[in-house]
């Protein structure tokens, strides 16, 4: 899993209701362990985000981005 740091107040994360201390845990079904695997598969352009909230709720969130865009 990732922690979310920091969300840009213009971006897509904070659209979605992102915030810092969230964790993502699995984009595409595929189990996020670390940065590296985030950034690759955060890349394609619509992705399955299960995230979980500081208060330990677990979301899925759908996202449609444009190539090169980044969470």
């Amino acid at each position: 899993m990732v922690a979310i740091e920091a969300v840009d107040p213009d971006g897509i994360g904070a659209e979605l209701g992102l915030e810092a201390g969230d964790r993502i845990l699995a984009i595409n079904g595929e189990p996020v362990r670390d940065l590296l695997d985030f950034h690759l598969q955060a890349a394609g352009e619509e992705l399955l985000l299960e995230v979980e909230k500081q208060d330990g709720s677990l979301w899925d969130l759908e996202i449609e981005k444009e190539k090169g865009d980044h969470l």
